[in-house]
């Protein structure tokens, strides 16, 4: 059975990860309607635009993966750390990784149609060295 995110947990980070993307860039970021439904639960949180006095809160009880990845991309972190998971990988691991990406880029460049397919083919010139 899947576990339950922590929407009050959830709703602190990602205003920590908006309030760090407005300090860092000259614009500030979007807030969308799925954001603003998990962001209520965060009693820190004040609305860009005044609500009215007896509002009856609308915040979400479950919100959809979908949403989540969504809202992760937007604001530009994994959507392991908006919803409290630990990391898959270390920083300096994903720094390799970032490292091999680069070197197959270059080693192997994108087709010009942007994607492979199964029909691309790349020449791989190996050196083999004998004993």
């Amino acid at each position: 059975m899947p576990r339950a995110i922590d929407m009050t947990a959830l709703a602190k980070r990602l205003h920590r990860c908006i309030a760090e993307y407005n300090d860092t860039h000259d614009d500030r970021l979007p807030i969308t309607p799925a954001m603003s439904r998990i962001l209520e639960h965060d009693p820190s949180y004040v609305p860009y635009r005044p609500r009215r006095v007896n509002r009856v809160r609308r915040g979400l009880e479950r919100v959809a993966l979908q949403s989540i990845v969504e809202i992760a991309d937007h604001v530009g972190v994994s959507v392991a750390y908006l919803i409290g998971e630990e990391e898959a990988l270390s920083t300096i691991d994903r720094q390799k990784l970032n490292v091999i990406g680069r070197f197959l880029t270059c080693r192997f460049p994108v087709p010009e149609s942007g994607r492979w397919s199964r029909t691309t083919s790349v020449r791989v010139d190996v050196a083999v060295e004998e004993d």
